[in-house]
């Protein structure tokens, strides 16, 4: 090889290199939720690259942080709701990932115990939540009832609506 071809392989591969860089950057973004009680704050994460992020969500209180689940799919949620129980025993989290696999996280965490509890003890419960919260803004089906709140919050008009209520009093807020 000439001294000039290697002068442009090596351009080429810094340009390559640089592209890459520039484009698949490593970034986090947090958002979290305070049990109304105040003790916890769970919060629910996206980190990696920008090209393929994974979810990770824990529950903080006091200076206690464990991770109650995390999946290294490609994750980017447009859409959380969190429910927490009246007797403060029981969170539960959804996170919508419409774009990615899997399309959705549903987890659920007995406070009392420490520890994962079923994720199908919270369905109801987050269904319940989501007509609480975007009631009004749920579309209703042929019978003029609302259609599944849980299916609702994989479309773009529920990510527009979540958007619109971030850092709202006693909603969820973007970390920075």
């Amino acid at each position: 090889m000439t001294n000039k071809t290697v002068v442009l392989w090596r351009v080429a591969v810094l340009f390559l290199f640089g592209a890459l860089a520039v484009g698949c950057r490593y970034e986090t973004s947090a958002y979290y939720s305070l049990s109304p009680d105040r003790r916890w704050k769970l919060v629910v994460a996206t980190e990696g690259l920008t090209v393929k992020s994974h979810l990770i969500i824990h529950l903080v209180s006091g200076k206690k942080d464990r991770t109650i689940y995390s999946d290294t799919g490609e994750w980017y949620p447009p859409f959380l709701i969190a429910y927490w129980s009246e007797d403060r025993r029981l969170v539960g989290v959804y996170a919508t990932n419409p774009l990615g696999a899997p399309p959705s996280a549903l987890v659920a965490y007995d406070l009392q115990n420490d520890r994962v509890a079923d994720g199908e003890s919270v369905p109801a419960n987050i269904r319940q939540e989501i007509a609480k919260q975007y009631g009004p803004e749920l579309p209703r089906n042929e019978q003029n009832s609302p259609i599944d709140p849980l299916s609702w919050a994989l479309t773009a008009e529920a990510n527009a609506s979540f958007q619109a209520r971030l850092n709202e009093p006693g909603g969820w807020i973007k970390q920075r």
